[in-house]
């Protein structure tokens, strides 16, 4: 998802266009362009989630388990506005959701093969309903996380089928070769990049090339990036249903994706090349009949590069790509060739901290806003104390300069190795009332967390 092609489709809503275009076909696309949040968005399943990777005791040589139950608690500090039509009009508990991982992995007995297989089912316990607040199960839902067989051959090579994450990039703000992996944006910056990728049914093939890596994708219905639903805080079609508007998304003309990354390690780095024929994983409006809006994933050729190389305390990364027919919202949607960036740096220096900045963009061959260019950055703070059993983190997210912003800090603490508690607070902030997150500036949110660990 790329938030700079947002910033291009919403910068052509000028008073101007305003006063020559009829007020529902405006809020069509203005809102329409809710879907662009993936972009910036860093929305995942919990809050406070962990990565899922099975690191514990393992109860037997061949077959390991473990898992979580945790309890989410987001409390709404500010009043929306009433005339947006979103369900909650004043500060009030906004989600009550419990959360259930579960991971399996066996070993082969060559130890060169396993299977994996985890799930995470999980259950939000508030829903607002005519301005009044309703503790009530909805939204129960059961999650296909990771669930493959891989298995490593004698010349070296690796194949891995099934529902995986794919993760080749490293940009936080903008996904650049990251092209094959979706992300959740159901609630928007409360979680970081590893965090939010989704699984996706997908063939690996590992192949060592000389000194390098081969890697070979290929995918079939892998989805997109998901959204949040119509009674949820962070719905990104509210004023399309406002105006009377049914939403309907297509699927896409082509639902194979092939991607393929050649890779280098040296001495404290890396540099890789990735080419792929996929799918967006966002959607833009192709047409609108009548009181019907349809969307659709379009198709896109990419070229990207990436590096990073460590130098003492500092570690320097970059990101680079090329998107050909890359689909840009806008009153008239259209495609054109996109080339998007990223630059960043990190410094752990300082015991127990750790600061980081990036800087990301893109570039529009054509574009219907007065710049074809759109900057933002990505600024992070984290500090781990008590034998790291307590981690901080201070993020700022600048999206497209006016486009909005996003200010959150969270903490968590280990009680002990299975008990974990969390809190934090997210600001939104948007003062363009074409931004993406204008209706979501009395959003912001205090976020609760308790999280059990078994092995």
């Amino acid at each position: 998802m790329n938030m700079f092609r947002a910033k291009s489709k919403f910068r052509v809503f000028r008073p101007a266009l305003w006063r020559s275009t009829s007020a529902r076909t405006l809020a069509t696309l203005t809102l329409s362009a809710g879907v662009y949040l993936p972009a910036f968005s860093y929305g995942n399943e919990d809050f406070f989630s962990e990565i899922e990777v099975d690191t514990q005791t393992q109860t037997s040589s061949r077959f390991s388990f473990l898992g979580y139950v945790q309890q989410d608690a987001h409390y709404g500090i500010s009043s929306p506005d009433a005339n947006l039509g979103f369900a909650r009009t004043e500060s009030g508990l906004s989600a009550a959701k419990t959360s259930v991982f579960s991971q399996v992995k066996i070993d082969g007995s060559d130890t060169d093969s396993h299977w994996m297989f985890s799930a995470k089912a999980e259950t939000n316990w508030v829903q607002w309903q005519e301005d009044k607040l309703d503790i009530t199960p909805n939204h129960s839902r059961i999650f296909l996380k990771d669930a493959y067989f891989d298995t490593r051959f004698e010349n070296g090579a690796w194949l891995r089928v099934g529902h995986q994450i794919i993760a080749w990039g490293e940009s936080e703000g903008l996904p650049i070769a990251d092209v094959l992996a979706p992300q959740d944006s159901r609630a928007p910056g409360q979680a970081e990049l590893r965090d939010v990728r989704e699984q996706i049914p997908a063939a690996k093939l590992n192949l060592p090339v000389a000194n390098l890596n081969l890697e070979l994708v290929t995918t079939y219905k892998a989805g997109s990036n998901r959204l949040a639903s119509a009674d949820e805080p962070f719905y990104p079609y509210q004023q399309l249903d406002n105006n009377g508007l049914t939403v309907q998304h297509l699927g896409p003309a082509n639902e194979w994706e092939f991607a393929a990354k050649l890779a280098y390690q040296f001495n404290g780095g890396d540099i890789a090349i990735i080419a792929a024929d996929s799918n967006t994983n966002d959607y833009t409006t192709i047409d609108t009949n009548d009181n019907t809006v349809e969307f659709q994933q379009g198709r896109v050729a990419a070229l990207a590069m990436l590096a990073n190389k460590t130098f003492g305390n500092w570690l320097l990364k970059g990101e680079a790509g090329a998107f050909w027919n890359q689909p840009i919202q806008s009153p008239t949607p259209f495609k054109t060739n996109q080339y998007r960036f990223m630059a960043g740096a990190e410094y752990s220096g300082w015991t127990n901290w750790r600061m980081s900045i990036e800087l990301n963009g893109a570039v529009n061959e054509e574009s219907l806003a007065d710049s074809n260019q759109d900057i933002g950055y990505v600024l992070r703070i984290s500090q781990n104390a008590y034998n790291e059993r307590l981690k901080n983190q201070l993020w700022l997210l600048n999206i497209t300069g006016d486009l909005g912003s996003v200010l959150r800090w969270d903490s968590t603490y280990e009680l002990s190795d299975s008990w974990q508690i969390g809190a934090g607070v997210i600001l939104y902030s948007a003062t363009n009332e074409t931004s993406p997150y204008y209706i979501f500036k009395n959003n912001d949110e205090v976020l609760f967390s308790i999280k059990y660990s078994f092995y």
